[in-house]
C-alpha cells in the first residue's frame, strides 16, 4: 500500500508535472449559474499618440478657466509725440516731464504709469529727431526736457 500512495504523490522537481490549480475565474462559474449573460463585447485599437492626446484633451477641459482681462486705456508713444510737438514753443526752459503727462492719465497707479511711460517713449523718439533734449542730475532723480 504504501508503494501505490508514493505513485500517486506529484514531484515538483520534474517541470512538466505541476501542481492542480484552483479556478481561475470563479465568476464566470457565478455569473453561469446566475444567470447573467454578457451583452457585448468592446475593442479598442488606439496608438499610444492617440491615447495621450485623448488624455490632454480632457485635463485641458477640466482646466480650463475663461479670464478676461480688462482693457486699460494705454498712452502711446504716438500720442505724446503729437502732445510734446504741439508744446515744443513753450518748452524753452527744462520741465519735469510729468508736467506733461495727460490730466486723463493721472488717476490710479496703473494710469500714471502708462502715461509717464507713453510721454518718455516718445520724448525718446523726439530726442532721436534731434527736437528734443533730455537731462537727469541723478540716478532716480526727475527726468526734464526742453526743446531744442
Amino acid at each position: 500500500m504504501r508503494k501505490v500512495a508514493l505513485h500517486n504523490q506529484v514531484s515538483f522537481d520534474n517541470p512538466k508535472q505541476r501542481a492542480p490549480q484552483a479556478p481561475t475565474n470563479i465568476y464566470k462559474s457565478i455569473s453561469r449559474r446566475e444567470g447573467i449573460k454578457k451583452l457585448s463585447t468592446s475593442k479598442y485599437a488606439v496608438s499610444l499618440y492617440e491615447l495621450i492626446k485623448a488624455y490632454a484633451e480632457i485635463k485641458r477641459k477640466q482646466n480650463f478657466s475663461i479670464m478676461n482681462i480688462s482693457k486699460l486705456p494705454v498712452y502711446t508713444m504716438e500720442e505724446a509725440i503729437k502732445k510734446i510737438t504741439s508744446l515744443l514753443k513753450d518748452l524753452t526752459e527744462w520741465r519735469d516731464i510729468k508736467d506733461l503727462v495727460p490730466g486723463s492719465f493721472s488717476g490710479s497707479r496703473n494710469l500714471k504709469k502708462s502715461g509717464l511711460a507713453g510721454t518718455f517713449a516718445g520724448s525718446l523718439e523726439l530726442v532721436r529727431e534731434g527736437k528734443l533734449s533730455i537731462m537727469q542730475k541723478k540716478i532716480f532723480d526727475k527726468i526734464l526736457i526742453k526743446s531744442r
